[in-house]
């Protein structure tokens, strides 16, 4: 059993989040494709014999450990929800949450490995719902990123960002500076982009 959660900044609520009671389930409770298909969830009650024989979190994952115990916890038996908050999740600078990339690749790693257990034919369909809720989050925390990474210039994980951000929204390759970035992104220099050189001189000739 899970409860929704309430997640907070500054002592202010910002969202509180169903999470699997936006997802349509199974009248037996059965949950294991709504969950694949919305990888967050908070607050859960369990038998400590069913967290044992899942065998705990998976400590190879950097990221995403959770969503990946939830998931066989999921393929165990039936889940309910019980739609009232039952956490307070404070929001910071430091969470693990904010190493956006990292844990992006993880949630893709995590998805992979679970859809093995999806039926064939309905792989695809649990695969773009599971990407759908990848966009509505990722991309602005990724763009977010590229910016301080090209700050940093960090061009190695800027390119590495810059791939992940358009495959999730290639929509955006309309946009010239999305573009110029994604084509730079998958050259092989670790030169910074030229975009980044033609600013870099306009700096230093005011300078002058």
């Amino acid at each position: 059993v899970y409860g929704d959660t309430l997640q907070f900044r500054d002592g202010h609520p910002e969202e509180r989040f169903p999470y699997l009671g936006r997802v349509e389930t199974k009248p037996d409770g059965q949950a294991f494709e709504a969950l694949l298909s919305c990888p967050a969830i908070y607050a859960p009650v369990l038998r400590r014999e069913i967290f044992e024989r899942i065998g705990g979190f998976d400590e190879s994952l950097e990221s995403a450990e959770d969503w990946d115990a939830w998931l066989k916890v999921a393929r165990e038996g039936p889940i309910a929800h019980r739609a009232r908050p039952a956490l307070l999740y404070r929001l910071h600078g430091g969470a693990k949450s904010k190493r956006t990339i990292a844990n992006y690749r993880c949630a893709q790693r995590v998805l992979e490995r679970h859809l093995q257990h999806v039926p064939a034919g309905r792989r695809r369909l649990v695969r773009r719902r599971a990407y759908a809720f990848f966009r509505h989050g990722y991309p602005p925390q990724l763009l977010t990123l590229v910016g301080r990474l090209h700050e940093r210039r960090d061009w190695s994980a800027a390119r590495e960002v810059w791939r992940a951000l358009v495959g999730l929204r290639p929509a955006w390759l309309v946009r010239p500076r999305v573009l110029a970035n994604t084509l730079w992104a998958h050259l092989p220099t670790r030169r910074p982009p030229p975009w980044w050189s033609r600013r870099a001189g306009a700096v230093n000739g005011s300078r002058a």
